[in-house]
This record gives structure tokens, sequence and C-alpha cells, in this order.
């Protein structure tokens, strides 16, 4: 019997041994290794591109708030941050997308809640124009651009939207998922499903006909994952490239044929081209591939081309600059830009601590401020607000129960969103006898295109 104590103290130090040993073994790695997370950079995995005069303009969302880029044809440079706002929306931004219209650039976004239109035609003075959200509580995943008009895609709908924000057109999203791409011609429905029916070999694509409302070809293609896939149209051809996790898929949409193309790599993401070439751009995370229209291979770019650690060749947008191709290569750990000869021109990298996304960018919570809550009629006094949309129109006034005392003044926030200004107290205010006090009214501040308001009262002595 002491024997066997003596040995279940043996094993019992030397548990307790080991437990130390694993424990200090984790303290060290912590201490030594640990703050590399700390400083992890952002992915950039999606985003929307736009050949905008000699330039290119990107955004991208993936880090919740709204980036814009610019290449001028030597490097990518950082314009803007904007941060998702405070409201009944979600905190991030969930996608984004470009539009030219008659010479100006918006850029639409939403955040579940809300459909956001922005003109950032000048990105140091963004403009919002339009927030707007459904009655039907429908939830905005994704927003594209089309030649009809910008898309959105919700639980409930895939909505078709004119420049004046109004709905034109329709369709249910069945599957209620975020897996739905439209064609930039506004033609075609891609509704991707993978694992169907919880069946891990079910993965298949509709691709619906929104001139005819009927199905154009449905068929298998292998998804290993539930993502977003980008797939390209060719209209003057009506052929469609599908990015499958095992093969590219080209479909005939006219007669139903389909071709294969077994790639590299086990997963497929992005088709894309410049209208009127007679070639495509893929990505498979591993790099770009061309391909002619017969899925004959015309030359590659593997990712160790990129020299920059971590790149994952995810979500592409092809741009005709002067007649020359720019691909906007959405590269996991940077964004980079390659012309047609798959030649690296520009890249910029993501950010470890990237302060401007964890503590700057725009669009903090309401909040009002007066040099002096006590004054008399006829007295000047400052107001100061932040938390409102860059460059947005407020209008300023003084109220009593919500009736409006002199002249309201509407001015613009500034770039951050804040707005500082004199006020003349009104002299037409009624002094309340009764109170022994001073009087009270408001002085609210209100958003002309937005529903963002606030205000604070103000107390005028006799």
């Amino acid at each position: 019997m002491t024997q066997n104590m003596t040995q279940n103290r043996k094993k019992i130090i030397i548990m307790v041994g080991t437990i130390f040993f694993i424990f200090v073994s984790m303290f060290i790695f912590a201490n030594m290794f640990g703050r590399q997370a700390v400083g992890k950079a952002q992915n950039y995995y999606s985003g929307d591109a736009v050949a905008y005069g000699a330039n290119i303009v990107i955004t991208s969302v993936n880090s919740g708030a709204l980036e814009v880029f610019l290449y001028d044809g030597g490097q990518i440079t950082r314009q803007l941050v904007v941060r998702a706002p405070h409201d009944d929306g979600d905190d991030n931004f969930f996608d984004s997308a470009l539009r030219l219209v008659d010479g100006r650039l918006y850029v639409y976004t939403v955040n579940g809640r809300y459909l956001f239109k922005y003109d950032i035609t000048d990105p140091s003075q963004p403009m919002l124009q339009k927030k707007i959200k459904k009655t039907n509580w429908d939830w905005f995943f994704g927003v594209q651009n089309t030649a009809k008009g910008i898309i959105t895609i919700g639980t409930k709908d895939v909505s078709l939207w004119n420049d004046d924000m109004q709905i034109i057109d329709g369709y249910k999203n069945i599957n209620k998922h975020a897996f739905v791409n439209v064609s930039y011609d506004g033609r075609y429905v891609f509704d991707f499903n993978t694992n169907y029916n919880s069946d891990s070999e079910n993965d298949f694509v509709y691709i619906t006909d929104s001139n005819t409302r009927s199905v154009a070809w449905n068929g298998p293609v292998v998804f290993n994952k539930k993502i977003n896939r980008y797939p390209y149209v060719d209209a003057s051809k009506q052929i469609a490239y599908i990015p499958g996790d095992r093969v590219l898929k080209q479909v005939n949409l006219t007669n139903g044929s389909v071709k294969n193309f077994s790639h590299i790599s086990d997963e497929g993401f992005a088709v894309d081209s410049v209208p009127g070439k007679n070639y495509v751009y893929f990505s498979d995370g591993k790099g770009i591939v061309k391909f002619d229209s017969n899925l004959n291979v015309l030359d590659s770019l593997p990712i160790n081309k990129f020299n920059i650690p971590l790149s994952w060749s995810i979500q592409i947008k092809a741009l005709s600059i002067n007649g020359s191709d720019r691909v906007v290569v959405f590269n996991n750990s940077n964004i980079s830009i390659i012309d047609e000869n798959l030649k690296v021109l520009a890249s910029y990298e993501a950010l470890a601590d990237d302060k401007m996304l964890t503590e700057g960018g725009w669009s903090k919570p309401l909040a009002i401020g007066l040099s002096t809550y006590k004054t008399k009629r006829g007295q000047t006094i400052s107001v100061a607000v932040e938390g409102f949309y860059p460059n947005e129109e407020v209008k300023i006034d003084f109220n009593k129960s919500g009736d409006v005392i002199g002249q309201p003044v509407t001015v613009k926030a500034n770039g951050y969103g804040e707005v500082n200004i004199q006020m003349t107290v009104p002299q037409n205010i009624v002094y309340n006898v009764v109170n022994e006090y001073s009087e009270a009214i408001d002085v609210r501040v209100a958003s002309t295109v937005s529903d963002k308001h606030i205000s604070t009262s103000l107390n005028i002595e006799e």
C-alpha cells in the first residue's frame, strides 16, 4: 500500500509539473508572440471599382467602414473613410457599389436596414444624397451597379432602383440569402446554392432571365464554402462564366451547352472582363488566369508575383483606361492593379493597427453642446454638433413645443460631420410670467436629407 501511495505521489508531482510547464510555456509564448496578433492587418476580399477619367476609384467595406481609394496611374492611395452610422441598422457596412451618372460619381452602401447614396465626385468632400429603407423590413445584404440601375440584395427581394432611389423592378429572393449576383447588363440573376437541404454534394446555380422571368440555366457546380461568387456574362455572345471550386464553368445561355476547365485551386472566386474583349480573367486564390473564349489559358499570374505576404486573389474588377485593361484585384492582404499582360502596376497594402479604421473615419454618435444654457433674447450663443454625415445639409432653429421661433438657418456639416455656428436668440420669444424661473425653449438641429436630428434645452431669462 505504501508503495502504491508513493507511486501515486510521483504521478501527482509529474502531473503538476507538466501543467506548470504548459502554463509557463503559454505565458512565455503569449508574451513573445501574442502581440503580433494585436497588429493583424485588415483583409480586402471584395469591393467595387470604376474608371473615372484617367484614374480608377476603388471602394471596399470589408473593414466595416466605407473606404475609398484612388489609383492615379502611379500608386493607390486611400482618400476617404466613412464609418457606418449608429442607427437601427448594423454598425457595419456590408457592401458598396460605384455608379457614374452625368459625370458625377456616387457610391452606394448598405448596413442592413438602410441603403445610402453618397456623392464622392470630390472624395475630400463626400455628401450624403439620400438614406432610405424599405417599408417591408427587407434587410439589405448587398448592393451592385448594373447598366439598368442599382441592385440591392435583401432577405426578401432583389430590387432594381433608378437614380432617384425609386424601386422600378424586383424579384423574390426565394432562398433569402446573400449569395445572389446580377450580370452587369441587369438581365441575368445568379442564385448560388451550397449544401442545399444540408446535402454537402448538392451545390448548384440557378440563372434566371429577368426579361422573361424564366430559368435560363440551372446545373451542378461544386462549391466548398458558402461565400459569394462573382460570375461574368459576355452579353454579346450570351455566354456565362461561373467560378466553381473545382472548375471554371462556361455556359451558353442560348443553347445550354457547357464547357469546364479544371483549375489547380480548390477555390474559385470571380470572373470578369472588359466588354467587347475576347477573353476573361479568373481568380482562384492562387492567382489570376487569363482565358480566351474557348477556355484556353493565355497567361497566368501566381500570387507570389505580387511580392506581398498573405496575398490571395479573390474578387476582381476589369476596367478599360484609354483602351488598355486594368484589373483591380482584392488580394486579401492588399488591393492590387494589374494590366492585360498580368503585370502588377500598383498595390495598397493593408495596415496593421489602422487607426483610421479603429479610431477615425466619420459618423460618430450624435451630440450637441451650447456655449451657455442660460441667456437673454437678442444674445448670441455658439452651437456645436457632431455625428452627422460628411457635408450633410442641416437646419438649425429655435422652437417651443414644436413651433419654430424666428428664422431657421441652413448650413452644411464639415467633412467630419460637425457643425459649429453662432446663433442669435430671437427677440420674439414670449416670456411666460407664470413661470417663476426662466422660459425654456429648444435648440434643434436636423438633417434635410436623412432622419438624423438632435436638440437641447436653452433657458431664456427675462
